[in-house]
């Protein structure tokens, strides 16, 4: 059959079909979401749930996602709400049992995964070199932590590693854990942070690590010697309403502390030695508890006759306080001029009335 420009109207009806299949295609395509792909080869749970692991510490997940796992071991997670970071996948809704941490890159990614023969941990490995990397890593720390002797030997192990994997989403990963643990006093240290995170992972700008690096450093900017040390509000002994900017124009020692840290109250003699011998040269200690119990923090107190000025923080403000300081363990002991400027901090033993004394224009013996 033709039509009437002498044209096989099967032929155009054939090459209409074939355009139309085309167009399908490159629709289906292009529209195709990304995803994480993975296969379980061991005992198959009915469900896989998926975790991010927050900030804090590895240990905190809050569950985003679960998907069905079929018969042949295979789920797929779409990826487009994931980033590219560390999550946690568990074959249970709580997140105990059988679980372990996974690197997810929300570019695609297939893992193939089994249950390891020691313990409830996941073993996994993948095509994707993002994810291999980590999952090698994970390996590797479970296998030196059974074997390394020392704490320290496991610590320079993950130093050699994460400056191996410089420039790579694991070392920036590792870098960033570094710098969200790590302890720092002065500007320097904060210029040399910031110098690696610009010339070794520029690329990643944007990305769930660099900006946790980027914050620290914001906070971290007022708390190094020389800094104006952040505005403080908590309860007195009456639970009264105190702030640390009452206490402007005085020097003042700052002790962050607990009646439980047995680190803490055996600073009292060295802060009391201070005390005693300037709390009338525009002077004074305050402690700064985050004690959940008021009547441990009174009997500390009392026990340690540390009697100068104190305050308890509001249980749910002591993590947002120690943040904003970049404390990472207490005692944390600082001095600060009248003016609220950080003149030390990190002190402990002699060094604490050391520094006192110094402020103070006092020859150090």
């Amino acid at each position: 059959m033709r039509d009437n420009k002498g044209i096989p109207v099967l032929r155009v009806q054939a090459v209409l079909v074939l355009c139309l299949f085309v167009q399908a295609v490159m629709f289906t395509g292009c529209s195709r979401k990304q995803q994480f792909e993975g296969v379980i080869t061991s005992e198959k749970p009915p469900m896989i749930y998926l975790f991010e692991v927050e900030g804090v510490t590895v240990g905190s997940r809050k569950l985003i996602d679960s998907i069905e796992v079929f018969a042949n071991g295979h789920f797929a997670f779409p990826t487009d709400s994931l980033t590219l970071k560390l999550y946690y996948l568990s074959y249970q809704k709580d997140g105990k049992g059988v679980g372990g941490n996974i690197f997810v890159d929300p570019s695609g990614m297939k893992v193939s995964i089994t249950q390891d023969s020691v313990g409830n941990r996941l073993s996994i490995t993948s095509d994707n070199s993002i994810v291999q990397s980590y999952a090698d890593f994970q390996q590797a720390i479970f296998h030196s932590s059974r074997s390394v002797p020392n704490v320290d030997s496991l610590k320079s192990f993950i130093k050699r590693v994460q400056e191996e994997s410089k420039g790579t989403p694991l070392g920036l990963y590792l870098f960033s854990t570094d710098v969200r643990n790590g302890y720092f006093t002065n500007v320097a240290e904060l210029d040399s942070i910031k110098n690696i995170l610009l010339t070794g992972y520029a690329e990643y700008v944007g990305t769930p690590y660099y900006m946790e690096v980027e914050e620290k450093l914001n906070l971290l900017a007022n708390t190094v010697i020389g800094g104006v040390a952040p505005e403080i509000i908590g309860l007195d002994k009456e639970d009264k309403v105190v702030s640390l900017s009452d206490f402007k124009g005085q020097y003042v020692l700052l002790d962050f502390w607990s009646s439980s840290c047995k680190w803490c109250r055996a600073e009292t003699p060295n802060l009391q030695r201070a005390y005693q011998k300037y709390q009338d040269d525009n002077f004074t200690v305050l402690g700064i508890s985050t004690d959940h119990d008021k009547e441990a923090w009174s009997r500390a107190i009392e026990e340690d006759g540390s009697y100068w000025d104190h305050m308890r923080l509001r249980p749910d403000e002591v993590l947002d306080v120690l943040q904003q300081y970049g404390i990472v363990g207490i005692p944390e002991i600082m001095l600060l001029d009248p003016d609220g400027l950080i003149l030390a901090k990190g002190l402990r033993g002699d060094n604490i009335f050391d520094a006192v004394a110094t402020a103070m224009g006092d020859p150090v013996m």
